[in-house]
């Protein structure tokens, strides 16, 4: 079971963009023309059209329960869900807003890819940023210049170590103190 949802603004509409990709064929999410597809392992699972229009925030949410997999497009599934226990956890690269065939034309915000199944129907989406009960902080020991930067935090394991949340600043790891807790990683 998983869940890979974001929010996407297109600044224009029309042209191919990946929005999330792991390695070339294992999971694939993509704007094309006007449609929006999900593919896994190199199948298309969802081709909809659901009349994208620039600068307009969507959220998207592909979900796998019990090997269903549906798609939801600002909380409504546009079609039926589909068989899918294909496996998805090789160790290939994942890419964000865009890869070789594709870059994204616009905003990604509150990507989250969690390992198990959070809606299996129609759900209300979002309209505040996700929370747990529990809060953690970092500290970067790298000095940060002035102007944009790309900041991820990626989580691995349960939250037992310090080595379960990693933190990178423009696609390196850099060196982070973490305070290790369980409930903050399974927010």
């Amino acid at each position: 079971d998983f869940t890979i949802d974001c929010w996407v603004r297109f600044a224009a509409v029309g042209s191919y963009a990946n929005i999330i990709a792991r390695g070339t064929t294992d999971i694939r999410w993509l704007a094309r023309s006007n449609s929006v597809q999900l593919l896994v392992m190199g199948n298309v699972k969802f081709d909809v059209n659901p009349g994208l229009t620039a600068d307009t925030w969507y959220h998207f949410e592909a979900c796998r329960a019990s090997g269903t997999l549906r798609m939801f497009i600002n909380g409504v599934q546009p079609s039926a869900g589909v068989s899918s226990t294909e496996d998805i956890t090789s160790a290939n690269g994942l890419s964000i807003g865009g890869n070789n065939t594709g870059d994204l034309n616009g905003w990604i915000d509150e990507l989250r890819w969690v390992n198990s199944a959070i809606h299996t129907a129609d759900f209300t989406v979002p309209d505040s940023a996700y929370a747990g009960t529990a809060t953690n902080t970092w500290t970067a020991d790298n000095a940060l210049t002035e102007g944009w930067h790309l900041l991820a935090v990626v989580f691995v394991g349960d939250g037992t170590a310090a080595s379960h949340a990693l933190l990178y600043v423009d696609g390196a790891a850099i060196a982070t103190t973490f305070a290790a807790d369980a409930a903050f990683i399974k927010m």
